[in-house]
């Protein structure tokens, strides 16, 4: 152990550097000095780096780099390839260098009648970046690439050739296709569904308008069976003298009951004990038809029509009641 407990390592630590500028118990003033101080030891221990140390810098630089780098001449044969280069496009190095850069276009060095797009912009502005284009590897595949290029000047402000920086960016595009792709399936399946929820209103539309359909039929079923057929069972039921004419005039009338709507047998079968022809003045008063048009309808009297009108509401328990008989009959079917 050191001084005031330290480690014996970093105590080494310090003694290695006795200029470290955050020992403690060193003002700032101090730190700054000592920062200074060995900036300038720094300094004078540095040698400048000649041309041919900047060459092979450059040149290491050049072939260990990640992305591909082609160097060509000013008229596009190519003068130099790296490592990651020629791995991306598949050529042996003796098999590029020579050779011109149309040999990695996808479209051929004939394709292009004028300069292609992107010589055209380097020749204009002396750079450029980010370019996308699709190159072709020895094997005849092809690659997504992003390429940033800039001209290359001699001393005397002529053009030598062009670096070229090149990135494979086929994943990122096919990625970026399926993104796509994805975002017009969402968009086709928002209209498909936009589609099904209007054949889904219509339809609800139309099952409405069928049960309403129905339901006028059967009311009006109801109403022509209560008009002409149930006055003349009633009449029939009155006139019969025999038992047996009697029920079978009963078990027509029982049909006939079977035939009309719902509402109808309901109020016909259940505890209210209704007769026939309340059951038929019933059911037209429940389909809004006045006193006067009922009686006219059954082919009696005003005065009838109101007798079977009292006799419902008693038999419906509605007497005394402010109930409106139409309201009333309609919410029971």
């Amino acid at each position: 152990m050191c001084r005031k407990g330290r480690p014996a390592k970093r105590a080494g630590l310090f003694l290695l550097f006795p200029g470290h500028p955050y020992r403690q118990g060193v003002t700032l003033a101090e730190k700054y000095g000592i920062v200074e101080k060995n900036k300038k030891r720094i300094h004078a221990t540095m040698q400048p780096i000649d041309q041919h140390d900047r060459q092979a810098f450059l040149e290491g630089l050049f072939h260990v780099s990640g992305d591909a780098f082609i160097v060509t001449d000013k008229i596009g044969f190519i003068l130099m390839a790296n490592k990651a280069a020629l791995e991306m496009f598949g050529y042996a190095e003796e098999e590029l260098l020579g050779e011109h850069f149309g040999v990695l276009s996808s479209k051929g060095m004939l394709a292009y009648p004028e300069l292609p797009p992107m010589i055209e912009k380097l020749f204009k502005d002396g750079f450029v970046e980010n370019y996308e284009s699709i190159y072709k590897k020895k094997d005849g595949t092809t690659v997504c690439v992003e390429t940033n290029v800039g001209l290359l000047y001699d001393d005397q402000g002529e053009i030598r050739g062009a670096a070229s920086s090149m990135r494979d960016i086929t994943r990122r595009k096919h990625d970026e296709f399926l993104l796509n792709l994805l975002h017009k399936k969402e968009q086709e399946l928002e209209v498909s569904n936009k589609q099904l929820e209007d054949i889904n209103t219509a339809l609800q539309a139309l099952l409405q308008k069928r049960d309403e359909d129905k339901k006028n039929i059967k009311e009006a079923i109801a109403a022509n069976l209560n008009r002409l057929v149930m006055p003349y069972l009633e009449k029939m039921k009155q006139t019969c003298k025999g038992c047996d004419q009697k029920a079978y005039v009963e078990i027509l009338e029982t049909h006939v009951l079977d035939i009309v709507s719902p509402f109808i047998r309901n109020l016909a079968k259940n505890d209210y004990k209704l007769s026939p022809r309340e059951v038929a003045a019933a059911d037209l008063v429940k389909s809004g038809m006045t006193t006067k048009e009922i009686a006219r309808h059954m082919n009696v009297s005003v005065r009838t029509v109101e007798v079977y009108r009292r006799n419902i509401r008693k038999k419906l328990s509605l007497q005394n009641k402010k109930a409106n008989l139409q309201n009333y009959l309609s919410s029971k079917g």
